[in-house]
């Protein structure tokens, strides 16, 4: 694993670790700061040092490997590859060396505390991403082996058992030790035997499989199926029931019918 941005940015400027001036020791930053105090930049960059250290230390031991660490900082700072990181490391420590948080602070004081800090938690952001990429991906795989895990021991490894079992109850085996004592002796199965009776009991689960898996091919297929959606006909168009009592009366036939 390693930032590409990191190759980006060394194909176009063509930068070599120690020609510019992007690191510094310990004992530099003690002679240029002499007298005075640290600013809240350079102490902020001490203190998100150390919170990488931990962010780095998966299992809390307080150690973090080599490669681990040269991983992270080729993310942080893309002067330097991954590998040129690891030979530094190396060469300033052991193949098997597990650096400690002091170890680990002194390093990102010489490799980064000229960067801009803003430049520095960006780089971390984007080790963060890549290392939550892959444990994403690792999850992913373990999750498919468990999906087909599952669908292996909910139909195929339970009829498997029972088809086997059918077998081996329905097969006979003998051996002629018990009437002949002249008999002689077999390596591996010996000699068996199945009833006609025991043929047909032992396909019983067989038979059952292929009717399902049919059944499931069948259904598998029908669900492929377009739904039909039925159009439904319009309604004629029918005037509205009015109730009697709604219905005005002629004033005429009123009059009449007082007259009568």
């Amino acid at each position: 694993v390693e930032s590409q941005a990191g190759l980006v940015y060394r194909r176009i400027s063509k930068e070599v670790l120690g020609k510019s001036k992007a690191s510094c020791s310990i004992q530099q930053l003690q002679e240029e700061q002499g007298q005075q105090q640290l600013t809240e930049s350079d102490t902020a960059k001490l203190i998100f040092f150390e919170n990488l250290f931990y962010m780095l230390d998966s299992d809390s031991n307080g150690l973090i490997a080599i490669e681990d660490a040269a991983v992270m900082l080729s993310f942080v700072s893309l002067r330097t590859s991954r590998l040129e990181l690891e030979k530094i490391l190396i060469d300033h420590f052991s193949e098997h060396h597990r650096l400690n948080c002091a170890d680990f602070v002194e390093l990102c004081v010489e490799i980064m505390w000229t960067m801009p800090f803003e430049e520095i938690r960006m780089g971390a952001q984007n080790y963060n991403s890549s290392y939550m990429r892959f444990t994403k991906l690792c999850a992913n795989y373990w999750l498919g082996w468990s999906k087909a895990v599952d669908r292996w021991s909910r139909f195929w490894l339970p009829l498997c058992f029972t088809i086997a079992l059918g077998i081996l109850f329905n097969l006979e085996l003998v051996d002629d030790y018990a009437g002949s004592a002249e008999a002689e002796m077999f390596q591996g199965f010996g000699p068996s035997y199945m009833s006609v009776a025991g043929v047909f009991r032992s396909l019983i689960m067989p038979f059952f499989a292929v009717i399902c898996i049919c059944a499931w091919f069948y259904m598998r297929k029908q669900a492929r199926k377009p739904k039909i959606v039925r159009e439904v006909a319009p309604e004629p168009d029918m005037k509205p029931i009015v109730p009697r009592w709604s219905v005005r009366q002629n004033p005429v036939d009123m009059d009449a019918v007082d007259s009568e």
